[in-house]
């Protein structure tokens, strides 16, 4: 058998379920960036915590030609990017002793961990630089601080600390005739009493860590507000992480979130009118990457959620270790041969 220093190798490692080796990671995402990879001179492989042995990894490989992919025994790859789809298998015991055993292997783990948004912003909000940039946030831990935090703020977004793309958020404000207003993805509902909107609030709540979120009033494209996706991958040559690409969500007329998977929607970039911000976004995705990096481990990358308020000012309201793939092809494009590029670097024999 061929040894790692035979060849270059990159192994991408992705959710246990799968059906007929139709991998739970998006399908699509990856046989666009083993495209990329594989054009760099590198064999790029998918697997799973199942296919590790103590000798070898019974990876896949795609066949572009057969439109199949196709099982082999592969050496470890000194590269593995971290593509495990949920935070609830990341933490299975199951992937801690894949990880554990790739550490023993001496494998470079790229995106080691999903982020938690409390983790995240306590990080960010100590970097003097930063801190400016960030709505304030707080740890949802019980009703006189959340009463406290609403009526200063009179509106609140409340996120799953582990949660992503929108998933489980809910918007709380304090009307002017003096009740109080609680929104999800499912449901508007008007609430007499903030002990009511508690007890609401707690029935999905109470079995998981949740932050509270100022809400910033942003900018708005034909009266809906937006926000900006941004992609952010390493550059090893230069030591930054550079922006891939931006791209434009809009929330529907009645929704609380630009997440598409939620209700959003994608917009071209020209309606936004980013130029005035360039110099500020790529700023912001090198100081934001490389603090996370200092504490979470090499980030291969990230993708950041930035607001821009009605008078112009950037707010940077979520990090995400785990970006979806992009709705534009060009910035997909664009961040899967920066990431085939980051991957040749690592991978490759000093």
């Amino acid at each position: 058998m061929k040894t790692k220093e035979d060849f270059c190798t990159v192994g991408i490692l992705v959710g246990t379920a799968r059906k007929s080796a139709s991998f739970r990671a998006d399908s699509s995402f990856l046989k666009g960036l083993m495209s990329a990879i594989s054009r760099e001179g590198v064999i790029p492989f998918v697997f799973t915590a199942k296919d590790m042995s103590e000798q070898y990894i019974a990876g896949y490989i795609y066949s572009f030609s057969a439109k199949e992919w196709i099982k082999k025994k592969m050496p470890y790859p000194s590269v593995v990017f971290n593509r495990v789809p949920t935070v609830l298998e990341e933490q299975s015991p199951e992937i801690k002793r894949s990880l554990q055993l790739l550490e023993e292997k001496s494998t470079l783990l790229l995106n080691p961990s999903f982020f938690d948004k409390w983790d995240v912003y306590q990080l960010l909000s100590q970097n003097n630089e930063l801190s400016p940039f960030l709505p304030e946030t707080k740890a949802l831990d019980d009703f006189g601080s959340f009463l406290a935090f609403l009526n200063e703020k009179r509106s609140l977004y409340i996120k799953r600390t582990a949660g992503s793309q929108g998933e489980g958020i809910m918007k709380v404000s304090v009307k002017p005739e003096g009740v109080f207003r609680l929104s999800t993805i499912e449901e508007d509902a008007t609430v007499p009493s903030p002990e009511a909107l508690w007890g609401k609030m707690k029935i999905v709540t109470e079995e998981q860590p949740y932050i509270m979120q100022e809400e910033i009033q942003s900018d708005t494209i034909g009266n809906v507000k937006f926000d900006f996706r941004i992609s952010a991958v390493f550059d090893p040559h230069t030591n930054i992480y550079t922006i891939a690409g931006i791209g434009v969500r809009k929330a529907s007329a009645e929704g609380i979130t630009t997440h598409v998977p939620r209700g959003g929607e994608a917009a071209p970039l020209s309606e936004a009118n980013i130029k005035q911000e360039d110099t500020i976004l790529n700023w912001l995705a090198d100081e934001a990457g490389s603090t996370l990096s200092d504490a979470y481990g090499q980030l291969a990358e990230f993708s950041m959620d930035v607001c821009r308020s009605p008078e112009g000012t950037l707010h940077l309201l979520e990090v995400n270790s785990k970006p979806m793939k992009f709705d534009e092809a060009h910035i997909q494009n664009r961040r899967n041969r920066l990431l085939a590029k980051l991957f040749k670097h690592f991978a490759s024999p000093l």
